[in-house]
């Protein structure tokens, strides 16, 4: 019988004290309290660590501190689940923080059903800044039983929500371990190139209808698409690439069960590339500049999908028409020449 397990509460900490705080806080906060915090400083040059330290030390039985050199966020993911003790783990960052009972609301199916789910999910409170201050928003969350036939929980969920991000997930240790899946060490959008794979590999899924997590979205963030940088092109397109090889060298790819689930995620990439260039659009880069370049990303995306996984599916958007356009014309090539001789530039 389940009667109790241990949840691991992981914060990958650099520079965070602003927030550091209120983060700490919220864990130690939980009505679910068989939880240990693991926090990674990593390599902080501010008062992290001293703000760390100080809630070890008032709770040295809950709270472990692991140092390292700054390594990153994606290194920091992976190191804090080697380290961590519990039978199940999650994510907070240094300027999110849980709901009180986060812990509790994403434990209770396990003890309900007496069932050790692989993934748990739960809601996500957006919190945004805006000209005129603050805004918040919920992340949409829904489970359609009858969405087109899907039967599987887990890929119901990440068709209708695209689930992009590792927060507001609870994760059976054992079985992630399983996955033999690591977050990839880049600077950028390390869980939006692993957690849709993630969640399509779960057998035993549940989403749980109430807010666990408040995520702060903060315009300068280079993940916030509020903003413009190559780097952000670049980095996307990267998890692209990484999650077809993963898709394909998986058998997911060309599998019915998932088309739909791939066909969003997609879509997802589409709509956050459209968003770049409403971005870029705003800042100084020159217009025709900005417009090639983009250009070329789009159609080096529909030059993945469709030329090397011979992938089907509707484009939505009045630049898919022009991508598309391109694609018949074999204007691809020239494109794909561009992208190339841009990349060695």
């Amino acid at each position: 019988m389940i009667n109790n397990i241990l949840v691991s509460i992981l914060i990958p900490c650099y520079n965070g004290e602003k927030y550091l705080d209120r983060s700490i806080k919220s864990a130690l906060n939980q009505t679910y309290k068989n939880i240990e915090i693991v926090i990674g400083n990593d390599g902080s040059t501010d008062k992290s660590l001293e703000i760390i330290q100080k809630y070890q030390q008032q709770y040295p039985n809950i709270i472990r501190i692991i140092n390292s050199d700054n390594h990153g966020l994606a290194w920091q993911r992976n190191n804090l689940i080697e380290n961590s003790k519990g039978d199940y783990f999650t994510f907070l960052d240094t300027d999110d923080f849980l709901t009180a009972k986060a812990i509790e609301k994403l434990t209770k199916p396990i003890f309900k059903n007496q069932t050790e789910y692989n993934l748990i999910a739960g809601k996500i409170w957006w919190e945004g800044e805006s000209k005129n201050g603050k805004r918040s928003w919920r992340f949409p969350f829904v489970i359609n039983t009858s969405f087109h036939g899907v039967k599987n929980n887990n890929i119901k969920f990440f068709i209708r929500n695209c689930a992009t991000l590792c927060h507001a997930l609870l994760f059976n240790k054992t079985w992630y371990k399983s996955l033999n899946i690591q977050f990839p060490i880049v600077r950028i959008f390390e869980d939006t190139t692993t957690i849709p794979y993630i969640v399509l590999k779960a057998k035993s899924f549940k989403a749980v209808p109430s807010c666990c997590y408040n995520y702060v979205r903060r315009n300068n963030s280079l993940s916030s698409f509020r903003t413009f940088s190559f780097e952000q092109v670049d980095a996307l397109l990267w998890a692209v690439q990484y999650l077809l090889k993963l898709f394909v060298k998986e058998n997911m790819f060309f599998n019915k069960k998932y088309n739909k689930a791939i066909r969003a995620w997609f879509c997802r990439v589409a709509y956050l590339l459209n968003q770049l260039e409403i971005n870029a659009s705003k800042s100084n880069i020159d217009q025709e500049k900005r417009k090639i370049i983009f250009l070329h990303h789009k159609m080096y995306l529909i030059y993945l999908i469709y030329k090397k996984y011979h992938m089907h599916f509707y484009f939505w958007g009045s630049w898919w028409q022009i991508a598309t356009f391109f694609f018949i014309h074999k204007g691809y090539k020239k494109i794909l020449k561009f992208f190339k001789s841009h990349k060695k530039g």
